[in-house]
């Protein structure tokens, strides 16, 4: 049962808050003293005491005077001891606003920023001072149409009367495209009339490349399962349709149609047989590394045999390795494997053109060894970034390639206990136009007592 003192209390209370109190207790006096005396003097009439009756009067008169000032006094206690809260919960609410590691940025109706807080500037760069009355069309990525995005967003807070989890792409100080979440409501006036907007903006680049390697982890795992059982079934008959291929065209002359037809059937199981390699090697990377690989060398061996090669075409190939560099976790053949893979794909990317790509090393602490393959090509597209280490994705022209570089780049890597991470920009991403892809492979500084099981 609730408490009925606690609740006459509160009736108390919200009756001496209400702006009608003063107005209400001057009504009520009147009326009482108005009443008290006609009532007086029709007393005083009929008994003749009129001295007491008027003395009685301005006693009453006197004390409902009293009890006035009493709740005045009391109503202006009570309102200046809320003024004082509202004023410390207006100072804690600005403060929250204010130092908010999300972005809390205010728009008015025209879409310029209002408020622009810590947060904000954490994430974009930008100080208040440059970013305040401006539009947030310059943080819009340039390949983003701002009308259109306005539109929608507009479009979705009509529907619903806010945004939340609209996940889209962002442009900082320093030109990094940076994938955001964003909620936004409308604020209105008090004759419920649009004056603008708040948006909460969270900086979520990192948790979505964290999934993103983790979705990729599993589905490599998944595929290398799935490849160590296929791939033996898939070589056996390609071999034979190799061997039995090649007879046949012993029998007839090159410039036969019949030559011609059983040459682009030995090309394309060949081509197929290149797969099921690659598909064979994949499944056999597994956690661990048995042998130290001296980083130096096997890219100074890997250069000289390319430039000998038209493998590099028109492009040029610079390597920057400094003398000193330790030994690393991995065998040198697999780390000539991966680098011919990165350069293969450099190259590509220059399609046919001149064009530069650079190999460099450098040890960044005393546990670990960065290696740094660079180009600028035309970049990669935002849409196949998300897919570049997915098996099987390839951006090349039918035939000429298989989708299993970077796939089996990324399971080597990994074997040598380390790590594979790419940024790029194509030139519709690039503020100057520049386009290019830097992959950057982490290597661990060789352990003789490394342990594979733990490192997994």
């Amino acid at each position: 049962m609730k408490n009925p003192i606690a609740r006459v209390r509160r009736l108390w209370v919200r009756l001496v808050q209400s702006k009608y109190l003063i107005p209400a207790t001057a009504i009520m006096f009147v009326i009482v003293f108005a009443g008290s005396t006609f009532l007086l003097f029709r007393s005083a009439q009929s008994t003749g005491f009129l001295r007491h009756q008027i003395a009685l009067l301005t006693g009453l008169v006197f004390i409902m005077f009293l009890f006035g000032l009493m709740i005045a006094a009391y109503q202006q206690r009570l309102s200046k001891k809320l003024r004082l809260v509202i004023g410390e919960q207006d100072q804690i609410l600005a403060s929250v606003l204010t130092n908010s590691v999300d972005a809390i940025i205010v728009f008015d109706n025209e879409e310029r920023i209002q408020m622009w807080n810590r947060g904000a500037q954490l994430i974009f760069g930008f100080s208040p001072e440059e970013m305040l009355g401006q539009s947030f069309r310059v943080l819009i990525p340039p390949d983003i149409n701002p009308e259109e995005e306005i539109k929608r967003l507009d479009s979705m807070v009509g529907k619903y009367g806010y945004v939340q989890n609209y996940v889209t792409h962002r442009m900082t100080k320093d030109g990094r495209r940076i994938t955001v979440d964003i909620s936004r409501t409308p604020y209105r006036n008090e004759n419920g009339e649009y004056e603008g907007c708040t948006s909460v903006v969270k900086d979520v680049t990192e948790k979505l490349e964290f999934d993103q390697k983790m979705y990729n982890a599993e589905k490599l795992a998944s595929i290398g399962l799935l490849a160590s059982g296929v791939a033996h079934e898939i070589n056996n008959p390609l071999s034979i349709v190799l061997g039995f291929t090649d007879l046949l065209k012993e029998r007839f002359p090159e410039d036969s149609s019949e030559w011609q037809d059983l040459d682009k059937i030995e090309s394309n199981a060949v081509q197929a047989k290149k797969i099921v390699e690659d598909l064979l090697g994949f499944s056999r990377t597994k956690q661990g590394v048995d042998k130290a690989a001296n980083l130096a060398e096997s890219v100074e061996s890997l250069t000289g045999f390319i430039r000998q090669t038209r493998i590099v075409k028109k492009v040029e190939l610079e390597a920057e390795m400094p003398g000193n560099l330790p030994l690393v976790n991995g065998d040198p053949r697999e780390i000539q494997q991966v680098l011919l893979n990165l350069v293969n794909n450099a190259v590509a990317a220059m399609d046919g053109k001149e064009g530069l790509v650079r190999i460099h090393a450098e040890q960044v602490d005393e546990d670990w060894v960065e290696l740094q393959v660079e180009d600028n090509g035309k970049g990669i597209t935002a849409d196949d970034k998300q897919r570049v280490f997915d098996p099987f994705f390839t951006t090349k022209e039918f035939g000429e390639g298989t989708g299993l570089g970077l796939s089996l780049c990324y399971g080597l890597v990994k074997k040598w206990g380390g790590s594979i991470e790419f940024t790029s920009l194509t030139a519709e991403e690039s503020p100057d136009g520049s386009s290019g892809t830097t992959f950057t492979i982490r290597i661990p500084v060789y352990d003789a007592e490394f342990n594979p099981e733990a490192a997994s």
